[in-house]
């Protein structure tokens, strides 16, 4: 069973702490994988990454341009499969695992090696994981970073480029259920996600705090959902009826919790509109 990883380097410049955790979080996962691949889509030196990964024989740097989250996985998972890999993982930057939780992936893959998708638990890195009595479990769709995709599928059918960031990868997922094949979620194998911003609201005496979102993340979640929704009313009702009461929950919980509900409305509204007329690709940063 050949694994093979794609760290993909976004960000331009790294602090000395930036590198230390860059390398920790690989650390995390290089002992199991084949090869790592650190796609470098920008134009800036990683130098001060790689030489903190020269103990290892497994990684290689590739350059190439960023132009946008559907095609730079297209990339990373392409580079997969030149390497003859069984299951392809895509990294980006702040996605760690816990200790022998990614080996816990690998020993599924190689217990079943028809899985199209096999995805770890996300949690951000300040929450704390239930344990599970079940490791694992079907599930209909994940985001794609951190999982072990099977690659011979991947050869037959990509992903849909119309959804450009975000939402390409859980079309991805149901696609290879309505085929047939599996997304299994490993319960008690968790990945760790530090990208993110925590707001504080006050409800007069009593402090909460809600995860901040980006406005263009927002935006392509929004408008994504909705093509998501048309392209899969026929092949997954059921899919697309529990995501559209999930959306409207989610829009409650950000109106009540959220001082930045009425920008985000209209972040919504825009996508929605645009949506309508059937705008797709890249969309100008709020």
């Amino acid at each position: 069973m050949k694994v093979v990883a794609t760290l993909l380097i976004t960000k331009k410049y790294f602090s000395k702490d930036e590198i230390d955790q860059t390398v920790k979080d690989i650390e995390t996962y290089i002992y199991h994988v084949e090869k790592l691949i650190i796609l470098n889509l920008t134009k800036e030196s990683i130098d001060p990454i790689l030489s903190r990964l020269y103990k290892y024989n497994n990684v290689e740097e590739i350059k190439g341009k960023d132009l946008g989250q559907v095609y730079n996985y297209h990339k990373a998972l392409t580079l997969c499969c030149k390497e003859e890999a069984d299951f392809g993982v895509i990294m980006e930057l702040g996605y760690f695992y816990d200790e022998g939780d990614f080996l816990i992936l690998k020993r599924y893959a190689i217990a079943n090696p028809d899985v199209a998708i096999i995805t770890p638990n996300p949690i951000y890195s300040c929450e704390e994981p239930s344990r599970q009595d079940i490791d694992d479990r079907q599930i209909m769709g994940c985001h794609l970073v951190g999982t072990l995709m099977n690659m011979s599928y991947y050869k037959e059918r990509g992903f849909v480029e119309k959804y450009y960031q975000t939402t390409f990868d859980y079309e991805y997922c149901l696609y290879h259920r309505s085929i047939g094949r599996k997304v299994v979620l490993m319960q008690n194998a968790i990945m760790r996600n530090a990208n993110y911003r925590i707001k504080e609201k006050r409800v007069f005496f009593m402090r909460t705090w809600i995860y901040e979102r980006d406005l263009l993340d927002l935006y392509y979640q929004t408008r994504n959902r909705m093509y998501l929704w048309g392209d899969y009313k026929d092949i997954d009702p059921i899919f697309v009826k529990l995501d559209k009461k999930d959306f409207k929950k989610e829009k409650t919980e950000m109106r009540i919790k959220d001082k930045g509900w009425p920008e985000k409305q209209l972040v919504m509204n825009r996508a929605k509109v645009d949506y309508l007329k059937g705008i797709v690709g890249p969309k100008e940063e709020y």
